[in-house]
């Protein structure tokens, strides 16, 4: 058993040259119009995510852990952690039927998100395969 994180949509992160050179991913797709065919197959920047929103905007989305293409088309990025108590574990076919009910699914990479449920370096369900 385990929490529950359930996420939806798509994070639009700069990587560090962005952040550092004062760009969102928008901007920087724009300005640099070379930069996003050449980065968004990258691995490294499909190992962070980097920009994750434009590489789809731009038809190079990525890829999750289960092997589908990550929908970015719903919105901005939404994540809710949903805990009856705080520390509750739950089997993953509960923690999908939680998600579902409220349009989400369980999250695939949940390591740098902070809420709810006191799951401070706690175990939490993903829907990346072993």
């Amino acid at each position: 058993a385990a929490g529950v994180a359930c996420c939806k949509c798509c994070t639009n992160n700069p990587n560090g040259w962005m952040i550092n050179n004062g760009l969102t991913c928008e901007e920087a797709n724009r300005i640099h119009t070379w930069l996003f065919p050449q980065r968004c197959r990258n691995s490294g920047w499909a190992s962070y995510k980097s920009c994750m929103k434009t590489c789809w905007e731009v038809g190079l989305g990525y890829y999750g852990y289960d092997g589908e293409l990550y929908n970015c088309s719903e919105g901005d990025w939404q994540y809710q952690r949903l805990c009856a108590y705080d520390g509750e574990k739950v089997t993953y076919p509960e923690a999908e039927r939680r998600c579902a009910a409220i349009g989400m699914k369980p999250c695939q990479d949940f390591n740098d998100y902070t809420g709810t449920c006191n799951y401070v370096e706690d175990y939490l369900w993903s829907s990346q395969k072993c």
